[in-house]
């Protein structure tokens, strides 16, 4: 009994200084090695997902397609005219012609032919192509000098 006596005394006195100690770790000096490391890879995850988000948006918004789509239309539409304009002037020796509805004809055969895409992205039907291309016929025609 002596002996189980003496040990709990010597556990109780040599284990009260450890418990007293500061059990917590300084973790500054490994926080400053890798901040530059966390900085840099939280950069990198911030701009992947605005680049993400950047293309979700572009896509369900369709901005970037629209604008490609009405560029090669007004593109198309002027092309068109230029086109009926050379047809019309290679016939001009042949007939007599109506100038406004071969240009518009050969316009809007043109602009089906090589902007079906934007065509059908804008559902124009020929008569509104007709419509765009005397439209863009008339500006044209107000630019040409008057040959007097």
């Amino acid at each position: 009994m002596r002996l189980l006596l003496c040990l709990i005394l010597a556990a109780c006195t040599l284990a009260g200084p450890a418990f007293a100690q500061d059990t917590s770790v300084p973790v500054a000096g490994f926080w400053e090695i890798l901040r530059p490391y966390v900085v840099e890879v939280a950069g990198i995850l911030v701009a992947a997902a605005l680049g993400w988000l950047s293309m979700r948006v572009n896509k369900m918004f369709g901005l970037s397609i629209e604008a490609k789509h009405r560029e090669a239309l007004q593109s198309a539409l002027m092309n068109g005219v230029m086109r009926g304009l050379a047809s019309v002037d290679k016939a001009a020796d042949r007939t007599s012609i109506d100038l406004r509805s071969a240009v518009v004809a050969e316009g809007v055969r043109y602009v089906q032919d090589y902007a079906p895409d934007a065509v059908r992205h804008f559902k124009l039907t020929p008569d509104r192509l007709g419509d765009l291309l005397e439209a863009r016929l008339g500006s044209m025609l107000q630019d040409v000098p008057d040959a007097a």
